[in-house]
């Protein structure tokens, strides 16, 4: 009985270290990439993070910009020190009628030199290379 008692907390210990010690969780649903891509460029200042979670054609425009800064000041035209992100789920609203395209809409709270400031927009995203990825960000309707 002690036998099996040894085993059977070996395996248990086994389980934990290998739980324990895997990588960031995969990331799978639209709205989280698209809040994982905004919390890269704004709150981690992870430039390559933020690449990697975009579309090859959204890449190539995002490395003309070079920093994390610059990609929010000058291509978002939203510069701010920290972000609040509200993607919504998908709701079927494909892009051009593209199935690998969806529409996301974002909410983004922010503070840039001590002043808040709230922008709505859309994201489309598309499904490359066995997951969803950032294309691009429409203009605010509003």
């Amino acid at each position: 009985m002690k036998g099996a008692q040894v085993k059977f907390y070996v395996v248990v210990v086994a389980l934990l270290l290998m739980v324990g010690c895997s990588k960031e969780p995969k990331i799978t649903s639209p709205n989280e990439v698209v809040e994982s891509y905004f919390k890269a460029l704004y709150n981690e200042r992870n430039f390559d993070k933020a690449v990697s979670l975009a579309s090859a054609h959204h890449q190539t425009l995002l490395n003309s910009y070079g920093t994390p800064a610059s990609v929010g000041r000058y291509l978002y035209n939203m510069s701010y020190d920290h972000i609040d992100i509200q993607a919504e789920r998908p709701s079927g609203v494909t892009y051009m009628n593209n199935p690998d395209s969806l529409r996301i809409s974002v909410l983004i709270s922010g503070y840039s030199h001590g002043q808040r400031a709230d922008e709505l927009f859309e994201v489309i995203v598309v499904f490359e290379d066995e997951s969803w990825k950032v294309d691009w960000k429409l203009d605010s309707p509003y």
